[in-house]
């Protein structure tokens, strides 16, 4: 009877949820083939004429599993609807038909845009989404947008995963979205097709949003406060500069710089509040929460419906039509409900960092935000509004952290007071910027444009501050699996502790949290006494970090620390050992050309040229600066002589630590 109670009781969708997330996880360890996909589409048939025939009617629990089972089947199959066609061959140039549905970012060198491969040779293909990188000469215009259709010659390539430890995977990121290679081609090859003819949309909605953009570009003087204030107010993202980005990121108020749940809930409230004294001449609330749910779907678009942007509208319109029919309460099972429907359409979603970390935040505002509050209750009407406000904040970022620290690395000390000080700004910015957007009136445009650049100037300085006082962000901070797995299973032991007042749950809470501390420690003791050699892989640059007991000397044939190669390759990993103002820098002059030994342990091979003689103790590691024959034949001599090497070129770091040696 208990799972009887889970799947017809308030937390049916969260019992979905569960098994189509089981199934989309199977999927990703799964060699598919036709055969494959035959018998799951047999199984599911022969599943679903059991519970059509009510073999087992009164069997509640029978029911269920029969339920979970379909639902696995399904997730399993969708997920493969989603996978690109096997007859896409990497390493080769092949002629494709393609569709575009993004529009196109040119920079001088190229065109990057996400394309839809319709047909490979003259031969249909079930679509394919993938990266179609076009390289062009600098005055070559592409006159070609989202919804047309194009043909050329494309050289599919597999994308590159991360090869040094913690850097960002773009592979991976990627994959979230779809995409699992990209093609290249050349702009000057790009044939069209079919023009998109009709209205569409999607054009008309990021023709909106390049309108708005033009709107704000024009009647705000700051480049900084315009960026700011296109990501917050209608979601359209420009290169910021890396200060910018970094100022957010370190006071963890980054989420404020894309449109997401919170500035949907402040339109919906805004709209809410101007629409309700209509209700007498709109007929009732009906008109107003239909009138509510078309602008919001609208705002949505506008901001290019990106992933946070559906999330947010998704769950905004539950949380609508459950007003409109008197049967709303959020809940973890109404959470789980937007989750189910949008991963039914997009299963990749679920991978995607942004969606994890959104509906976790949400979750703790669920779970969470009764029990801050229990512990910093008072009667005063202002202090309840102030400790609301820092119980939704400590709730969301509580139940993010661990998975934040888990791709990031990094925490930001004063999230808190970020939060607290940037809420009411960020309200304003989205509020005055809506009218800015909205107003036809050019003369008060000006106004509010200045009012608008004045609230993004005084808040960026607030953030700007924070960032510069000690301590700021909390960097190189290690979280593997294993500990993710334990912070989450000690914060559902607090909520069930919380909820059911169940003492064993709270002792096992707190059990899990002393595994965490101790885990904390081990690997910073670890760290701290760590004696080796990081060779990292930077193509056909040097970069290798000798680290002995906290000191790291890191030695690089590039001009400083600060080069963007070493911040996206290097910077992640040695921030886990030392500050980088504390990282001794040493630039390799006139080496670029020879061989390098590293405190006789290793020896790098560079540009096809070997040592005279061999060095049995050391290990021979090749980078990108030599030919795949020369490394070949390299291979063949050191097997010969059974001399240690490692293949450094398209493949991961190399990591010595007590004459142990292999890949990070």
């Amino acid at each position: 009877m208990e799972l009887e109670k889970i799947v017809l009781g308030k937390y049916i969708f969260v019992f979905l949820f569960f098994f189509l997330v089981l199934g989309y996880v199977i999927a990703q360890y799964i060699t598919w083939s036709s055969p494959l996909v035959l018998i799951l589409w047999i199984a599911g048939a022969l599943v679903l004429m059991i519970y059509h025939n009510r073999i087992i009617q009164n069997h509640y629990k029978a029911n269920a599993w029969i339920i979970a089972l379909l639902l696995t089947i399904f997730s399993l199959l969708n997920m493969h609807q989603h996978l690109p066609d096997t007859r896409l061959k990497m390493g080769k140039d092949q002629q494709v038909l393609a569709k575009l549905i993004s529009e196109p970012k040119i920079t001088k060198r190229q065109i990057r845009m996400e394309i839809m491969i319709l047909e490979i040779q003259g031969q249909s293909i079930k679509p394919s989404k993938t990266l179609a990188v076009l390289w062009k000469d600098s005055l070559f215009s592409f006159p070609f947008h989202l919804g047309d259709q194009i043909n050329f010659k494309a050289h599919l390539k597999p994308i590159k995963p991360a090869y040094n430890p913690h850097q960002f995977d773009y592979k991976s990121y990627l994959k979230s979205n779809g995409i699992y290679f990209q093609s290249e081609g050349k702009a000057g090859e790009v044939k069209l097709i079919k023009r998109h003819k009709g209205w569409n949309f999607s054009y008309w909605a990021r023709k909106q949003q390049k309108h708005f953009a033009d709107k704000f570009n024009t009647l705000m003087k700051a480049k900084e406060a315009f960026q700011i204030a296109s990501a917050i107010v209608f979601g359209y993202r420009t290169d910021f500069s890396e200060e910018i980005t970094q100022t957010f990121a370190n006071t963890g108020t980054i989420h404020i710089l894309s449109v997401s749940g919170y500035h949907v809930m402040l339109v919906f409230w805004f709209l809410n509040i101007i629409l309700k004294n209509f209700d007498t001449y709109l007929g009732g609330p009906a008109c107003r929460y239909v009138l509510v749910l078309i602008i919001i779907w609208l705002y949505a678009a506008i901001c290019g419906f990106a992933p946070p942007i559906q999330r947010a509208a998704l769950m905004i319109s539950i949380f609508i039509i459950g007003q409109w029919l008197h049967r709303f309460q959020f809940s973890v099972n109404s959470l789980a409900a937007s989750a189910f429907i949008l991963l039914c359409f997009d299963p990749h979603m679920l991978f995607d960092i942004g969606f994890q970390l959104s509906y976790l935040a949400v979750l703790g505002l669920i779970l969470f935000t009764p029990f801050f509050k229990s512990l910093m209750n008072h009667d005063n009407s202002f202090l309840k509004k102030m400790i609301s406000l820092l119980a939704v904040s400590l709730s969301a970022q509580l139940i993010t952290t661990p998975l934040a620290l888990f791709y990031f690395h990094q925490f930001p000390t004063y999230f808190l007071a970020a939060n607290v000080l940037f809420t009411l700004p960020s309200s304003m910015m989205v509020m005055v910027g809506g009218i800015l957007m909205l107003s036809p009136f050019q003369g008060i445009n000006t106004y509010f444009a200045m009012l608008l650049e004045y609230i993004i100037t005084y808040s960026y300085s607030m953030l700007t501050w924070l960032d510069s006082l000690p301590g700021s962000s909390i960097k190189g901070v290690q979280m593997d699996g294993y500990a993710l797995v334990i912070s989450y299973l000690a914060l559902l032991l607090l909520s069930v502790a919380y909820y059911s007042r169940h003492i064993k749950s709270l002792f096992l809470c707190l059990l899990m949290s002393c595994l965490l501390v101790g885990w904390g420690v081990l690997k910073t003791f670890s760290k701290q006494h760590f004696n080796g050699i990081r060779l990292y892989n930077v193509q056909k640059e040097i970069a290798f970090a000798i680290i002995k007991n906290g000191h790291v000397s890191l030695f690089s044939s590039m001009d400083s620390i600060q080069d963007k190669r070493l911040k996206y390759a290097v910077w992640p990993d040695l921030e886990k050992f030392k500050a980088l103002d504390e990282i001794q820098f040493v630039r390799l002059e006139n080496r670029m050309e020879g061989n390098i030994s590293c405190q006789g342990k290793i020896c790098l091979i560079r540009n096809n040229k070997l040592p005279k003689q061999l060095n049995t103790t050391e290990t021979w590691i090749f980078d990108a600066s030599n030919t795949d024959r020369f490394i070949l034949e390299s291979i063949a001599l050191l097997d010969a002589k059974k001399q240690p090497y490692y293949i450094l070129k398209d493949n991961f770091a190399y990591v010595w630590e007590n004459k142990a040696h292999g890949k990070d």
